[in-house]
């Protein structure tokens, strides 16, 4: 068997709850039977502690079908944006536009001065840094927007993941790259946490739906009860 069938959260997916350091994927033979767990063995900073692969990937997907397997609900938290990525776009193009004017204003300013001028030194020096100010925006402007080409884009494949789904009646339909895909878009992260580390939490898996302006928890709700007379009161 290779890692596709047995290492779903391989690469990304997975991290240490107690060091916070990347888990590796561990393969192995006991006797005739072929063992994939999940290992943090950084000894430096975290003691040696391993998770079946197969058993927290079906744990994990298992919870990543709830959401998936309602569509129009996925469709609603995806049409609300957790940041207004245009808006910033818009503040970041009035602040470039304001520092153009300056610059104009400022160069205007130093051709009315001679050079040894102390007036036309301080102008020059202001007018450098509205320029590094200017760049310093237009950089931010490319990366909003890069994020929001990016939020289409992941946006475009939560949808084509969503039709499938549809198209054959359940997750199990997703193949080993569909459901990585998926785990992807929806921004899956999981923390495993070693039997010694104090987290009392098992099993849980949470997202975030925007209702009436508020953030709220979007989650197994059998699962979360189950943990509740376990888990501490925060």
């Amino acid at each position: 068997p290779n890692d596709s069938t047995y290492s779903l959260l391989r690469g990304g997916f997975i991290w240490c709850g107690a060091c916070g350091r990347r888990v590796t994927v561990k393969r192995s033979m006991s006797g005739n039977r072929l063992q994939v767990r999940y290992i943090c063995q950084y000894r430096d900073t975290c003691r040696l502690h391993v998770i079946s692969a197969p058993l927290l990937d079906e744990g994990v997907w298992s919870r990543v079908s709830v959401i998936l397997a309602e569509p129009e609900r996925l469709r609603a938290v995806l049409s609300e944006p957790i940041r207004d990525l245009a808006g910033e776009i818009a503040a970041v193009d009035r602040r470039i536009e304001e520092l153009c004017r300056a610059e104009s204003g400022l160069t205007r300013l130093g051709a009315k001065w001679e050079e040894g001028d102390d007036e036309l030194e301080s102008v020059l020096t202001e007018l450098r840094e509205t320029k590094a100010r200017r760049r310093v925006d237009e950089l931010t402007r490319e990366r909003l927007v890069e994020e929001m080409q990016d939020e289409a884009t992941r946006r475009d494949r939560i949808e084509a993941t969503i039709s499938a789904i549809e198209q054959a009646g359940a997750t199990e339909a997703l193949d080993y790259a569909g459901r990585r895909q998926a785990l992807s878009d929806l921004g899956v992260r999981v923390a495993v946490y070693p039997s010694w580390h104090e987290s009392p939490y098992r099993w849980v898996m949470s997202a975030v739906e925007i209702r009436e302006g508020e953030r709220q928890l979007w989650v197994d709700r059998e699962a979360l009860n189950r943990v509740s007379a376990a888990a501490s009161p925060s």
